[in-house]
């Protein structure tokens, strides 16, 4: 975990969209999968997005990426949420 040991954590009131993409491009420097990405996105959050993303169980808990950056998005992006998804989706 070179890469992500230098990621700041997500408390809950950085610029979400900015977090996420640094998460994916630390992510994709370790070579890590989809499902890689999505157990261990719980280890960078702190605080109010840690307290949010521990609430998510059962059927509330993403099963994959794309359902997380959905979920994270609505939770924590103040701009409309549909415009950064379709913008992150792009820049893949």
């Amino acid at each position: 975990m070179v890469f992500m040991k230098y990621l700041t954590p997500y408390c809950g009131k950085e610029d979400p969209e900015g977090w996420l993409k640094s998460y994916e491009s630390a992510a994709k420097a370790e070579k890590w999968s989809a499902s890689q990405m999505l157990e261990c996105v719980g280890l960078k959050l702190k605080k109010k997005a840690k307290d949010w993303f521990s609430n998510l169980t059962g059927e509330a808990k993403p099963k994959s990426c794309e359902q997380f950056l959905t979920l994270f998005l609505e939770e924590f992006n103040t701009e409309d949420y549909q415009n950064t998804i379709a913008k992150l989706y792009l820049s893949r």
